[in-house]
């Protein structure tokens, strides 16, 4: 089994998290092999893995953070580093947003990390998003 299948961000479809998101279905991508849609535009990235999400009724979109991802680039610190600071940039900005009441952001409902296992790999810290209406790079270049 490859370091990818293996990480928890690849493994979330399903399951309760702690703080009471349902794990719906996986977007854009297929849990089974990690490939992307070609159709699907949305967020993420290469170092995230992304799902639909719902708790209480309220469904959301959720971006797990394969900590996973640096393991396979040729300079692991500098790639943790990378995006260990773009997530904590990426909550930063949503914290500010929210605080500054803008209205063309979607804000993070809900931000944390998830224990699949005891292994660095089962680690996956996550954010959870309201789920944007329409298209929102169409909304961004008005």
């Amino acid at each position: 089994m490859n370091i990818q299948a293996m990480a928890g961000a690849w493994r979330l479809e399903g399951r309760t998290l702690e703080s009471g998101w349902v794990v719906l279905e996986a977007v854009g991508w297929d849990p089974a092999t990690g490939v992307t849609s070609p159709e699907y535009q949305g967020s993420g990235g290469n170092f995230c893995k992304t799902y639909r999400v719902e708790k209480n009724g309220k469904r959301a979109f959720l971006k797990a953070i394969d900590l996973t991802h640096p393991l396979r680039q040729p300079d692991v610190m500098a790639a943790l580093n990378r995006l260990t600071t773009e997530h904590q940039l990426e909550v930063t900005i949503l914290d500010l947003c929210k605080g500054a009441q803008l209205d063309r952001i979607v804000f993070a409902l809900d931000s944390g990390e998830e224990r699949l296992g005891s292994d660095f790999a089962d680690l996956v810290p996550y954010l959870v998003f309201e789920l944007a209406e329409g298209d929102v790079r169409k909304t961004i270049l008005e």
